[in-house]
């Protein structure tokens, strides 16, 4: 059986600035300097405002103050989301309730937001999963005006949904630029918004901030370097793919343990104000971002038809403007299809995304499923629908014998 040439689940982009941005920034410690960046990142993505944050969840947390929330209120999140937005909004003394997510899309709707809904409830977080879009239309319908929609838009960079942009319908929409995300700037986020006093607010939350420890500067800037290395086509069949195999023997998920959040951090170790250098090196990877988007999108299309054809359950598309990060495939055998997947040199990950408990102990029979036969599918730029195909192929053969 042939095995194809390994090809990295991710492969970092900010490499080639990273390492001039983060001497810049350790030298450099003054305020504000993103003004160029804001600009062109609000034209860009179709929005009055972008203001840079320190990370997406800091911005999340500027927006909601902003709204008047206030420790002891309830926040609505989907019961299918990152993990480190509820261990984040409960470390500020929020209350959480979940609401259940479509079997398809895995994305919250207005009548499953709706069904939560109750007296205390002050804002919504709608998460657009993986770059799927949640139909904000109808949550922004199925809504009074006291509740505020945050939109969790950390893996929808530049996605629209029922004809506008992501955070048109909400008080703003928050993106993350951490590793292996649509913009890769090493840590940092956006908040778009059109309201000039959501702007004006986050913009003050984010000066009041400190800047990054000079050490973590340092550490992410040597991770990232490691990364873009260990990644490049031609060192990783050699270093990076045998390493995550032989790991993954152990039990140990590599590409999960160094870039994913479970969400137990202490909520102060993301409120910080990102380094003027952070908003250059941002600057230059826009121009490509716009290709890379189309890209993306064909890949998505490319692999979710291949998907259908077998037969297999995955996660579906929302809307034509949806910008996916990752293709999820569901499968009842997914880690046995995952190592199938590895053998035959195709890299991946289980999903990160996590079926979430609301304060009262409900849960969502769907996210549970989600979550433990989740299985990623690259978008990445040096992924080849045709070639993640046909390893998929070759794996699912390996699994049903």
């Amino acid at each position: 059986m042939s095995v194809s040439m390994p090809a990295p689940r991710l492969r970092p982009t900010a490499a080639p600035g990273v390492m001039a941005a983060t001497f810049a920034a350790l030298v450099e410690r003054r305020r504000g300097g993103f003004e160029e960046f804001e600009t062109a990142a609000a034209t860009l993505l179709g929005t009055r405002h972008a203001v840079a944050v320190g990370s997406a969840r800091a911005g999340m947390a500027a927006v909601l103050s902003h709204a008047g929330c206030r420790p002891g209120d309830e926040i609505v999140v989907p019961s299918y989301t990152a993990p480190c937005v509820p261990g984040f909004l409960r470390g500020l003394g929020y209350r959480i309730r979940v609401a259940n997510v479509c079997p398809r899309r895995l994305v919250v709707t207005g009548e499953t937001i709706a069904a939560v809904l109750g007296p205390h409830t002050r804002a919504v977080i709608p998460t657009h999963v993986e770059g799927v879009t949640a139909p904000m239309a109808e949550i922004r319908a199925a809504l009074p005006d006291r509740v505020a929609i945050v939109e969790d838009a950390a893996h929808a960079v530049g996605a629209a949904v029922d004809g506008r942009p992501v955070g048109a319908r909400a008080a703003a929409a928050v993106h993350s630029f951490g590793k292996g995300k649509h913009l890769n700037t090493m840590f940092g986020g956006l908040v778009v918004t059109d309201d000039i006093a959501v702007a004006d607010a986050t913009r003050a939350a984010r000066e009041a901030l400190p800047p990054p420890a000079r050490l973590r500067l340092l550490v992410s800037m040597i991770i990232e370097i490691g990364a873009a290395a260990a990644t490049h086509p031609r060192l990783y069949p050699l270093l990076l793919h045998p390493l995550i195999r032989t790991l993954d023997r152990c039990g140990i998920d590599l590409p999960t343990l160094m870039f994913e959040d479970d969400g137990r951090s202490d909520p102060s170790r993301v409120a910080q104000r990102p380094p003027t250098a952070w908003g250059r090196l941002a600057l230059a990877q826009l121009a490509a971002f716009p290709a890379q988007r189309e890209r993306r999108r064909a890949a998505a299309t490319a692999l979710r038809a291949a998907l259908r054809a077998r037969g297999l359950r995955h996660q579906e598309a929302n809307d034509a403007g949806d910008h996916p990060l990752f293709v999820t495939l569901l499968h009842p055998q997914r880690e046995v299809l995952r190592r199938a997947l590895l053998a035959e040199g195709q890299d991946t990950q289980p999903t990160w995304i996590r079926s979430i408990a609301g304060d009262d102990g409900a849960r969502d029979s769907v996210a549970d499923d989600a979550e433990r036969e989740g299985l990623y599918l690259p978008l990445h730029v040096g992924a080849d629908p045709a070639m993640v195909v046909a390893a998929l192929d070759r794996a699912l053969a390996r699994v049903a014998a």
